[in-house]
């Protein structure tokens, strides 16, 4: 199984020429996630996890697996219920909790079969694992190069934010560069 590791922030995909189906995520009578692609995220929160597919140009679907593509179902839809930013479209939204350094696997696809199409998938996080490092985005115990790129990459939302304001902004960066070094 391959898939593509992604972080907070937006990910262009396409599911043409996807042929595989996950089993697994019963709604409205369909369990599969057809013509499926697959995600890797890493949890670096402790708050709610959002993984949306709104704005995507078909009927989608996703499922989130813990661990690994067969572990245990975390979240599936085939809508975006509320509170979701495109709160009754075809398009997938979930929210869930997860455990900090856990990897979570995404399967993204369509609801019909034979169907496929193109989007943009947006991993939105809040909270922090647990750290006196709050600038080490990728939790290797140093803030370095790595976590200003994830820092930048989040710029204007929520996914840098080390003081709790609720955007990434200067204040975040400012933040980093005084952690820049080993955590103690």
């Amino acid at each position: 199984m391959l898939w593509l590791t992604v972080t907070a922030g937006e990910t262009a995909f396409s599911t043409a020429g996807a042929t595989c189906a996950t089993l697994s995520c019963t709604k409205f009578g369909e369990s599969d996630v057809n013509n499926d692609i697959w995600f890797k995220n890493v949890a670096n929160v402790d708050g709610e996890l959002v993984i949306s597919l709104c704005g995507s140009g078909f009927d989608t679907k996703m499922a989130v697996f813990e661990g690994s593509c067969t572990g245990a179902l975390v979240a599936c839809t085939d809508a975006a219920d509320a509170p979701a930013t495109c709160e009754g479209t075809l398009q997938s939204e979930v929210r869930f909790t997860p455990v900090c350094g856990t990897e979570y696997y995404i399967s993204v696809g369509a609801f019909a079969a034979g169907a496929t199409g193109s989007g943009v998938m947006n991993i939105t996080p809040s909270g922090k694992c647990g750290s006196n490092c709050p600038a080490d985005f990728n939790n290797d115990g140093v803030v370095d190069s790595a976590d200003l790129g994830t820092l930048l990459a989040a710029w204007g939302t929520a996914g840098g934010d080390t003081n709790g304001a609720g955007t990434t902004d200067s204040a975040d960066l400012g933040d980093l560069l005084a952690a820049w070094g080993n955590c103690q």
